[in-house]
């Protein structure tokens, strides 16, 4: 129950955090940002992913510590894990239906977040009944499980983060779903040099185009603006395109 209540206070943080960052990072581009604002989500989960750590070697050490000495449970902690394990479910479904809705990977680290939680919960109410009835090393083993479950969606949140951080191609297919698109227009030869790069749920596309050297330069630049539209139709993800064009 301990456990559960530390991480249902931080969950008061991340919430927060999560909406702040979200709702800036809807801000259009400015001086500084001239990108945009996308990057907010991603520093949000790497804040959610950071503290999910964090309390989860809290709750690992008093679980090891409390283990040492004598425990017991009491009968009314049964009430209060089902009460908690009730309250969460209902908050994730919420998170989760404004993650799909929004398309936001700072909710949708906090859906991974709440969704541990409840699964904690679960595993805390267990812990709980069987501590109270059985065995009260039972709720110590729950808190253990609890650490295990915070640690494996703090992990999977960091390595989303990381392909921002380290500009890892999102997806091979888009790339060639791009090469596609692009021969398939009158005038153009090939492409290549097709870079991705993923700044929170936002993509920026940047190529290369081979077009025909006689084309004058208004053709080629209404080709491109074309081709551009035609991406971001593709994915409504992608947020910028940068097309360099060469005479094949």
């Amino acid at each position: 129950m301990l456990a559960d209540g530390l991480d249902s206070l931080v969950n008061v943080f991340t919430i927060s955090t999560a909406t702040l960052f979200f709702i800036k990072s809807k801000e259009p581009p400015d001086k500084e940002h001239p990108y945009g604002h996308y990057g907010y989500d991603a520093f949000s989960a790497l804040i959610t992913s950071v503290v999910m750590v964090s309390l989860a070697s809290i709750i690992g050490v008093l679980s090891v510590t409390r283990s040492l000495g004598a425990h017991k449970v009491a009968g009314s902690a049964i009430l209060y894990s089902l009460t908690s394990t009730l309250l969460l479910f209902l908050t994730v479904l919420l998170v989760f239906r404004a993650s799909k809705s929004y398309k936001s990977m700072a909710l949708r680290a906090e859906y991974r977040h709440l969704l541990v939680d409840v699964l904690e919960s679960l595993l805390v109410f267990l812990g709980v009944l069987l501590s109270v009835s059985v065995d009260p090393r039972y709720d110590l083993l729950a808190s253990l499980g609890v650490t295990a479950f915070i640690v494996r969606n703090a992990t999977v949140n960091i390595r989303e983060v990381s392909q921002c951080l380290l500009y890892e191609m999102p997806t091979e297919s888009l790339a060639e779903e791009i090469r596609r698109l692009s021969v398939r227009l009158e005038g153009v030869s090939s492409c290549h040099s097709i870079r991705i790069r993923r700044q929170g749920e936002a993509l920026f596309v940047d190529l290369h185009l081979l077009v025909d050297p006689s084309m004058t330069v208004m053709e080629a630049h209404e080709l491109a603006h074309d081709l551009e539209r035609k991406i971001k139709e593709k994915n409504e993800l992608i947020k910028d395109v940068v097309i360099h064009v060469e005479p094949a």
